[in-house]
């Protein structure tokens, strides 16, 4: 994933140096794509996203969605699994707060969409992903709580993430 980030500082240093000015006068917000899955390290995701800041630029997370790899299309992601999952969204929403309270600028977190069964992942190369917040039916998974339910998600939700 860091490699990611050398791709597009790099990228977008040298093409505005190649027309002689700053990156900064041109470009203010970097967005994440955050396609994830269970075993994607959020650890170094959240360093990416300190990188980004410690660059100066704002930052948002789009299409936000966390996949849990190697479930077949027609097959039940377990308990266990999808308990992970919840796990995984509550460490990038705790973590994301955490920069926002270090002043990082972070303005936006969005998710990919509500339900699995709507999910760009579903049979992606004959699996389901099950990436979303909701099951098929709208029940809530283990995953809307951990991104909803994180540590003093209160108070963002009321001041805004970005106070």
């Amino acid at each position: 994933m860091l490699y990611k980030y050398d791709t597009v500082t790099k990228g977008l240093e040298g093409i505005f140096q190649e027309h002689d000015a700053d990156v900064h006068q041109f470009v203010d917000v970097i967005g994440l794509q955050a396609h994830l899955d269970t075993d994607t390290s959020m650890k170094s995701f959240a360093k990416v996203v300190r990188q980004f800041g410690d660059e100066g630029y704002e930052i948002q997370l789009t299409e936000l969605d966390m996949g849990i790899p190697k479930v077949l299309v027609g097959e039940v992601a377990s308990d266990k699994e999808l308990k992970k999952q919840g796990e995984k969204y509550k460490y990038i929403m705790e973590s994301m707060m955490g920069l926002v309270d270090e002043g990082y600028h972070i303005t936006s977190i969005s998710v990919w969409g509500i339900s699995d069964d709507n999910s760009w992942r579903r049979n992606d190369k004959g699996f389901n992903a099950y990436a979303l917040l909701f099951n098929e039916d709208l029940s809530e998974k283990p995953a809307f709580r951990g991104m909803a339910m994180a540590s003093e998600m209160l108070s963002y939700y009321t001041y805004g993430l970005d106070f």
